[in-house]
Parts: structure tokens; sequence; C-alpha cells
């Protein structure tokens, strides 16, 4: 997987695979040919807090970059799916001791809690 996140961020992804091997199912059509890992809300721009938040795991989305990230590219961007889904995952990796909330994950909640919390997602469920 290619896409400009950190290596643990790759590494936690791969860690939370159903065969605990690689992750292959893309969150957009759920075939197992995900290829890269894209950012939801895009790279947080010039603002370094933001920058750092903005490579959270919750901005990433495993995808199948020519078959469904390119063609729905604009779809993709701050796509309130993609959010909840990552989140549920990360959710269910985090009670099963696959990762561990850091700090740029923290910041990513809160710069998105509202969104957050009108899916029903709570930063409590993300930490043991």
């Amino acid at each position: 997987m290619k896409y400009g996140f950190d290596k643990k961020i790759y590494e936690a992804w791969n860690s939370m695979s159903p065969d605990s091997g690689r992750w292959y199912e893309c969150l957009g059509c759920g075939q197992n040919h995900a290829d890269a890992l894209h950012h939801n809300f895009g790279r947080g721009g010039t603002n370094k807090r933001y920058r750092k938040a903005f490579g959270s795991i919750l901005n990433s989305v495993p995808l199948n970059n020519e078959l469904c990230h390119l063609p729905s590219h604009s779809k993709i961007k701050r796509d309130e799916y993609f959010l909840e889904q990552v989140f549920r995952i990360v959710q269910k990796a985090v009670r099963k001791g696959e990762y561990r909330m850091v700090e740029r994950d923290e910041e990513f909640y809160e710069i998105h809690s509202e969104t957050y919390k009108s899916l029903d997602c709570k930063l409590e469920n993300l930490k043991l």
C-alpha cells in the first residue's frame, strides 16, 4: 500500500486484517484488491497541527486506486461512510489489542468530533 502515511499506519492495517497478513479489502467495493491507503479528509494543508493529525489511522481508507479511488475521488473526500467504517474497524482492533490510539488519532477525532458524534462514534470507544 502507498500514499503518504507513516509506516506504523500501514503495519496497523496489516495487523487488523482477518488473516493477520495484509489488509486486502477495499472499503469502496468490498473486494479483495485494496492497494493503497488514501486520506479521507485530505492531508491537513499547511497547518502543522492538522498535518500531524491528518496522518491518523482514522483518516486512512484502504481502496483500490484505479478502480475505486480515481473514478470517485470527489465523492471519497470527506465521506462520512468511510469515516464511520474506519472508526468501526479501528474500534474492533483496539478492543482486540491490535491497535492503541496515539495522540494524532485523538487530535483527528477532536477536529471532526461533530461529525463523529452525529454518526454515534464516541472517542471513549477507542480507548482501552
